[in-house]
C-alpha cells in the first residue's frame, strides 16, 4: 500500500511524500544479468526541478513546435549523465547501452540495455548514477552534502582558501569526520598527515569516535581513488558512501525555497523498472519514454479526464482508478460479456483445439453491432476484456472513441499510466480504468469470471450510488 503526507511547495503547490512499502524488484531476476529494462526515477514531492516543457500537443505539422523539456541547468546535467553514462560504466567493466531516455520535469524514463553478465547489478548502477545527480543539486543549491568524500570536502575548502595544493592533498581516507577535519589547521594540511606525531593522530581519532558517538554517523569512505585527483576540476566528484555530515549544523546554510530535502524520491525501492519479456515489448518502451512530453501537456490540459485515484470504495470493495471517473455518473451503462467458445453442445464437446470460438459466429457478430450502436447513443460499455469478442469489443470502443469502462487486473499505483491507445482515449473523456486492489479466485481462471462479475456490478450501479463514489476522496 502507499502512505502520503501531504506538504506545500513554494510555486508548485500542495504535493504529497509518497512512501511505498512495497518492494518493485521482481523475485527470482538476476540483475546481474543480460537484459533490457525500462527505469523511472522520480524527484522527491515530484517537484519540477529538472525545467518545464514547451510546445504544443496539437502539433501535427511542422508549423508549432512539439512538445519538449526546456532543462534547468540541473536538468541539462541530468541529460549530460545519461548519455555519459554507458562510457563511464565501461572503465568499470560494464557493457551497457542507452537505447532512449527522456528527462521530464519531474522524473526521468532510461530504457537501459545491460549486453552481458555485469559486475554490477541494476540497483547499483542507478544508486551511482543518482549519487552523482544528487552532489550536483546541493552543489548548485549551496546545500551542505550529507554524503561527501574526503576528496569533496577538500575542494570546499580550496574555494575559500584558493590553493592548487589542496587537489593534491586529497586522498582516499577511511574514518574520518567532518568535525575532527573542520578543527584541522591550513599549516597541517599543508605539511601532511605524515608528519604528525602518533600523539596527534590519536587525538584526532578520539575526535573522530567521539563525534560519530554523539550524531550517530558512520565514517565516510572513499571508493573511488580517481575522484579526489579531479577534485578541482569537476564540482564534488568524491563518490558517495555512507551519512557523515561534512558541515555542523550551526554553519550549515539553509535550503532554498524549494529546494528542500533529497532530490530523489525516498523509496523503499529506490527506483521502479519494467523487464522486457515479450515480443514488440521494446517498440512500446521506446514509444512510451518518447511520448512523455505530449502525454504531460495533455493531462495539463484535459486535468478532468487524468484523473488518478488510489482508493476509490464502490458497494464495499476498493478500487483504483485512471481516467474520466464521471463515466461512473451515466445512468446508461451496459456489460460485455462473451464466452470463449460457441456455446453448442456440439462445439464444447470437441477437444478445445477444433473448438469453434464465440467471436467468429453470427451471433457474435449481430450482438457486436447492438453493442456498438448503445454506446453510440451515449450508452458507457463494461467490460474486462477477457475473452476474443470481449477484446474485440473494448478495442472498437478505444478506436472511434466510444464511452468505456475497462476492468482490469494489473494493479494502478502512483506511477501508472496506460498504453498509447488507452492514453488517446482518456484524452477524448470516453474512458475509465478501474483496477480491483484484490480479485478474489486462486486461478486465472475463476478471478476472470470475478473480474465479469465486477463488471456486471458497475454496470448495474445507479446513479446515486455514482455520486456518492464521487463525493468520497482518500
Amino acid at each position: 500500500m502507499t502512505k502520503k503526507n501531504n506538504r506545500w511547495i513554494e510555486g508548485v503547490g500542495w504535493r504529497a511524500d509518497t512512501f511505498s512499502d512495497r518492494h518493485h524488484r521482481k523475485n527470482g531476476w538476476d540483475y546481474y544479468n543480460r537484459g533490457i529494462y525500462l527505469v523511472t526515477i522520480c524527484t522527491s514531492s515530484r517537484r519540477p526541478l529538472f525545467g518545464h516543457i514547451v510546445g504544443s500537443c496539437q502539433a501535427a505539422d511542422k508549423t508549432t513546435a512539439p512538445p519538449r523539456l526546456e532543462p534547468t541547468p540541473l536538468g541539462a546535467f541530468v541529460e549530460q549523465k545519461i548519455i555519459d553514462l554507458p562510457s563511464f560504466l565501461a572503465a568499470k567493466g560494464v557493457d551497457m547501452s542507452v537505447i532512449e531516455y527522456q528527462v521530464m520535469p519531474d522524473h526521468i524514463h532510461m530504457v537501459l540495455f545491460i549486453h552481458k553478465k555485469s559486475p554490477q547489478s541494476l540497483g547499483a548502477i542507478i544508486r551511482g548514477f543518482k549519487s552523482a545527480c544528487t552532489s550536483e543539486y546541493k552543489r548548485q543549491h549551496g546545500l551542505p552534502s550529507a554524503w561527501i568524500t574526503e576528496a569533496a570536502r577538500d575542494q570546499m575548502r580550496a574555494a575559500q582558501q584558493p590553493s592548487h595544493e589542496a587537489a593534491a592533498e586529497a586522498r582516499p581516507t577511511t574514518g574520518v569526520n567532518a568535525t575532527a577535519a573542520e578543527k584541522a589547521t591550513a599549516a597541517e594540511k599543508a605539511t601532511g598527515a605524515e608528519k604528525a606525531t602518533g600523539a596527534e593522530k590519536a587525538t584526532a581519532a578520539e575526535k573522530a569516535a567521539g563525534a560519530e558517538k554523539a550524531t550517530g554517523a558512520r565514517p565516510t569512505t572513499v571508493v573511488d581513488a580517481t575522484a579526489a585527483k579531479k577534485a578541482a576540476a569537476v564540482p564534488f566528484t568524491g563518490v558517495v558512501a555512507c551519512a557523515a555530515p561534512s558541515l555542523s549544523q550551526a554553519t550549515a546554510p539553509k535550503p532554498p525555497a524549494g529546494a528542500e530535502g533529497m532530490l530523489w524520491e525516498q523509496d523503499p525501492a529506490g527506483y521502479h523498472e519494467r523487464i522486457l519479456f515479450y515480443k514488440g515489448q521494446l517498440e512500446a518502451m521506446i514509444q512510451y519514454v518518447r511520448d512523455n512530453p505530449f502525454r504531460y501537456l495533455v493531462r495539463k490540459a484535459v486535468p478532468q479526464f487524468m484523473q488518478r485515484r488510489l482508493h476509490v470504495l464502490i458497494e464495499g470493495r476498493e478500487y483504483a482508478a485512471f481516467g474520466n471517473m464521471f463515466l461512473l455518473k451515466r445512468p446508461a451503462k451496459a456489460q460485455v460479456f462473451c464466452h470463449r467458445w460457441e456455446q453448442s453442445p456440439e462445439n464444447l464437446r470437441l477437444p478445445t483445439t477444433e473448438r469453434r470460438r464465440y467471436e467468429s459466429t453470427t451471433a457474435f457478430k449481430k450482438q457486436r453491432e447492438e453493442w456498438l450502436s448503445l454506446a453510440g447513443q451515449g450508452v458507457v460499455l463494461v467490460t474486462p476484456g477477457i475473452s476474443g469478442g470481449e477484446k474485440q469489443l473494448k478495442n472498437d470502443c478505444l478506436a472511434a472513441h466510444l464511452p468505456l469502462i475497462h476492468i482490469q487486473r494489473e494493479p494502478i499505483g502512483e506511477y501508472w499510466k496506460p498504453e498509447r491507445n488507452r492514453f488517446e482515449a482518456c484524452c477524448t473523456g470516453t474512458l475509465l480504468i478501474l483496477a480491483p486492489w484484490q480479485v478474489d479466485g486462486d486461478s486465472d481462471y475463476a478471478q476472470f469470471h470475478n473480474l465479469n462479475d465486477i463488471a456486471l456490478k458497475i454496470a448495474e450501479m445507479d446513479v446515486l450510488t455514482a455520486q456518492m463514489v464521487l463525493r468520497k476522496k482518500r
